[in-house]
């Protein structure tokens, strides 16, 4: 399917120059083919390691209740080390025989982390950081926070910050238009 639309010509014109480039793009994808072909490339290997049958399971079985205790820190930095601590500890009790599935580990617990969170959201109606799902962040700003610069302000939503920060300077530190003649 194309969708598209234009006001300087019909829908057929259009119809025929999608075409036209489309027949163009199939010769240019045959001539990459023919290179391919002659360097004789071949698409490499990836070994995934086969993992044990059970180890989701277990993984979800030691740390669960852990995720689940986790989340609910309203802190973000907090929650992070926390998630973090737990995922380490599961690596250390899974031992060195379940090393070579390391990446399946995490990505197991991610999984769960993230049916946990949403299961949260839409059960308990509460965020991550304790808000309702109608309630928004209170935002204040702040100006004046850097003494030294002619303008500044600090803004604070929940637990984000932005600062800007404006230095007037004179007729010589202006910026000049650059052209590609110079």
């Amino acid at each position: 399917m194309v969708e598209g639309e234009a006001q300087e010509i019909s829908e057929s014109e259009m119809l025929d120059a999608i075409k036209f480039g489309h027949e163009h793009i199939k010769e240019i994808i045959e001539l990459q083919r023919e290179l391919i072909a002659e360097c004789s490339v071949s698409k490499m290997e990836v070994n995934t390691p086969d993992v044990p049958d059970g180890l989701a399971e277990k993984i979800e079985k030691t740390v669960l209740s852990k995720i689940k205790e986790a989340i609910k820190i309203q802190e973000k930095k907090s929650r992070h080390e926390k998630l973090s601590e737990i995922k380490d500890q599961l690596l250390e009790e899974l031992g060195e025989e379940n090393e070579p599935y390391k990446a399946y580990v995490s990505e197991v617990f991610g999984e769960i982390e993230k049916r946990e969170v949403r299961s949260m959201i839409l059960g308990e109606k509460s965020r991550l950081d304790g808000r309702g799902l109608d309630d928004i962040r209170p935002i204040t700003c702040e100006i004046g926070v850097l003494p030294r610069a002619h303008g500044s302000a600090l803004f604070t939503r929940g637990q984000t910050q932005s600062l800007g920060a404006v230095t007037l300077g004179t007729k010589i530190d202006e910026q000049f238009v650059e052209t590609l003649e110079g």
